[in-house]
């Protein structure tokens, strides 16, 4: 048996990084020796004499576990090498258990089987084969334990167990009960998932808000895991109400190694989120009926699934609070903006009385545009855009969402867009945004607010090699867990060419 040892780039000290083969008794399945043996070619789901070990990730090994009822079990041989490797190692040892270690290198996938010997000196066919993947933890560490392994689906909740190892950051370390479950759209067709996470009490994670409810974002279309922190980093810039706070870390769900996430708050009406006036069923007249809403624009709203309605102009626009709407409620907002609507696309929509103005936040407009076309934001103002309308107030955009298409990501969902070119407000978005830009005075206002930040933005892009250092190992372990190929569009100097062309062009062409 070998070890090995690497010195951890956050300077942690010298560690044998070993993997531990725990040879644990459990009744799981059964089958008859021969004299065979099998041979050592890659085990395969095919092969399925004795069930495929199981892998559980620990901070510094990983242990394979597997178990079976067949009698006169005097020892156990077990094999491993990693994935593309013809050559198996093996070790043998007495049973029922045993512990081991032998050589293993971060960033790697493998594969590991066993059989048995029994008491004539027969042997087993070989186990299917185990594979598992080994990664170097360098960031704290978020353990999910479903109950009873149960698989999580994109609707249900199911039961688990929570844990955070700080690992080294400062932060507080966690221990709870928790539900979880699957989340987003088209991020949820992809190999890695995004969750919901709903604790059992509120706590406060890694120095964030109070709360029950959180995310666990997968950035399985942005390897570079930068797009959407930096977003952040420029909306918090601005004077949009809430964004949303995240932090990084490093998932091991049921045992197995998932990679990079962001750990954050959910976009939801509450105290130190969106925070608005919760309605009631009976807030369905006079001032209680005119706030607070939470909308999101939606192209794949289904009116019949979720409350919501189409606009007069064809915007599908999902009711997200309150939730679910009285009849009244979804009527007044609908209607709302609808005039909106009608008031932007009339021959007098520029009258500060009559016009858009008498419906919209105009600042906060501003505000959440210049972020979204910035970014040049692929689903803006037909997806994952939020907006609200608080009680005797106006529509609202933001909390700004979902960034992992943006700044040029270049991928199968992608073409990476370049720098230069106006995007929000074209006309494949719908008419009214179009329509606001021809009002001279909020172009002028969008210039001059866009020169105001530009100093605060252009700070955020020179940083991005700082936000990016802590997490370089870890962009390497998820890339290698899921086999991404990582474009030059995902290198962290192409986030910075590419802000800095972007904010060059939309100065010139605001100014």
């Amino acid at each position: 048996m070998t070890e090995t040892t690497q010195t951890r780039s956050d300077s942690k000290r010298r560690r044998v990084r070993r993997l531990a083969i725990g040879i644990i008794a459990a009744i799981t399945a059964a089958c008859a020796p021969n004299s065979g043996g099998g041979t050592p070619s890659d085990p395969g789901p095919g092969d399925t004499s004795l069930p495929a070990p199981r892998a559980y990730h620990g901070d510094e090994s990983v242990t394979l576990t597997w178990g079976i009822d067949e009698p006169n079990v005097t020892s156990y041989e077990w094999q491993w090498r990693p994935s593309g490797a013809s050559t198996w190692t093996s070790e043998s040892t007495e049973a029922p258990a045993v512990v081991a270690t032998i050589g293993l290198t971060p960033g790697r996938h493998y594969w590991a089987r066993v059989r048995y010997i029994d008491a004539n000196g027969s042997a087993s066919e070989w186990s299917s084969g185990a594979s598992f993947f080994f990664a170097d933890l360098t960031l704290p560490v978020v353990r999910i334990n479903t109950d009873g392994d149960a698989a999580i689906g994109r609707e249900l909740y199911v039961n688990a167990s929570m844990t955070i190892d700080p690992n080294g950051s400062g932060d507080a370390a966690y221990s709870g009960t928790t539900q979880i479950r699957g989340r987003g759209n088209s991020t949820w067709g992809a190999p890695k998932k995004p969750y919901r996470l709903k604790l059992s009490t509120k706590s406060s994670l890694m120095g964030m808000t109070t709360n029950r409810d959180w995310i666990l974002l997968a950035n399985f279309y942005d390897p570079s895991h930068l797009r959407t922190e930096l977003a952040f980093d420029l909306s918090r810039q601005t004077d949009l109400s809430f964004t949303p706070t995240y932090r990084y870390v490093e998932v091991i769900l049921n045992g197995r190694y998932d990679g990079l996430y962001m750990l954050g708050e959910q976009v939801e009406v509450d105290s130190g989120r969106v925070e608005l006036d919760e309605m009631g069923p009976t807030d369905n007249s006079g001032e209680a009926l005119t706030g607070g809403y939470m909308l999101e624009f939606d192209f794949r709203l289904d009116t019949a699934v979720e409350p919501g309605f189409v606009s007069g102009e064809g915007v599908k626009v999902a009711i997200k609070e309150p939730d679910p709407p009285a009849h009244e409620q979804a009527a007044y907002i609908r209607s709302y903006f609808n005039a909106f609507e009608a008031a932007t696309l009339s021959p007098t929509f520029a009258d500060p009385v009559t016009g858009f103005r008498s419906y919209l936040d105009v600042d906060a407009f501003i505000d959440w545009y210049i972020i979204a076309e910035l970014t040049r934001q692929q689903d803006a103002a037909w997806a994952s855009t939020f907006l609200t309308k608080p009680r005797n107030g106006k529509l609202t955009f933001g909390p700004v969402w979902d960034f992992d298409l943006s700044m040029g990501t270049k991928n199968e969902h992608s073409p990476g867009w370049p720098a230069t070119g106006w995007w929000i407000n074209l006309p494949v978005f719908g008419k009214w945004i179009p329509r606001l830009f021809e009002d001279p005075a909020l172009r002028a206002q969008t210039a001059a607010r866009f020169a105001e930040l530009r100093p605060a933005l252009e700070t955020v892009v020179a940083q991005i090699p700082k936000t990016a250092e802590p997490i370089s190992t870890a962009r390497l372990m998820d890339a290698g867990r899921w086999k991404r190929t990582v474009t030059s569009n995902d290198k962290d100097a192409f986030l910075v060419n590419w802000l800095t062309d972007r904010i060059n062009w939309m100065s010139g062409r605001l100014g």
